[in-house]
């Protein structure tokens, strides 16, 4: 039997065109893997305001047989929208692997398949790590976030070097263990759950280069979004998540 790889994508106040994006780039990653794997999409609308009318969700699901579209009404956070996510993967199916991305696969195919493949070769966690060619496309203003978050991964969470706000990870059954037990909603949880997956003597995590396709907006933080993410830090750092 096949094995089968989830992948999850969150999903809040996505663009007019995002069923195409969403249909275009699960195809592509469907035909590098070769038919080696059992596919299966999971996207968890985050308490969308526009552009997630019923039409459009049974377009997807009706161009993607094995897939499933889940919503709650109130926006939550991106954190808490894979935890929601992954407990109703869990709900239906034996979880062997799962992916975590964005809605708009902002990553390159082949990093998806890389990563697949690393799982089935034995990582309970993988964590993506963007390339310089990620760097150049920010602001200076994120590139300072950037290498401060760097730096106090490193210096202060003694995580391995890695890139813990990639927006790429895979992980098998116990991985997605160590993930349920996150707790922050918003940016950090990705922090969180490396740190928690670093701290488990049992799991094999591993860091691939990852590349960010041609094309992809970054986001902005604002200042509110700044501050609040420092106080999730600091409940990293002192173990109060």
């Amino acid at each position: 039997m096949k094995p089968t790889v989830n992948i999850l994508l969150p999903c809040y106040n996505p663009p007019p065109d995002w069923v195409d994006t969403v249909l275009k780039y699960y195809a592509q990653l469907q035909a590098m893997l070769n038919d080696e794997v059992k596919l299966r999409l999971t996207v968890v609308n985050d308490g969308s305001e526009y552009n997630m009318e019923e039409e459009r969700q049974k377009r997807l699901v009706r161009n993607i047989p094995d897939s499933e579209i889940i919503s709650y009404p109130e926006n939550k956070g991106k954190g808490y929208a894979l935890r929601y996510g992954l407990h109703a993967v869990k709900a239906r199916n034996i979880i062997q692997y799962l992916i975590y991305s964005d809605w708009d696969f902002p990553f390159e195919s082949k990093c998806m398949k890389d990563m697949i493949t690393a799982l089935l070769e034995g990582a309970d966690v993988v964590v993506g790590k963007r390339n310089d060619s990620y760097c150049e496309q920010l602001t200076l203003k994120r590139k300072m976030m950037s290498n401060a978050s760097k730096w106090l991964n490193k210096r202060l969470l003694n995580l391995p070097d890695c890139d813990s706000q990639s927006g790429l990870k895979g992980m098998s059954s116990k991985g997605c263990e160590i993930f349920l037990q996150t707790k922050i909603n918003q940016f950090l949880f990705d922090t969180e759950f490396v740190f928690k997956a670093n701290h488990c003597k049992d799991i094999c995590l591993q860091v691939l280069p990852v590349h960010i396709r041609q094309g992809i907006n970054m986001s902005n933080m604002g200042v509110n979004i700044l501050r609040k993410e420092a106080l999730n830090f600091l409940r990293i750092l002192f173990r109060c998540v």
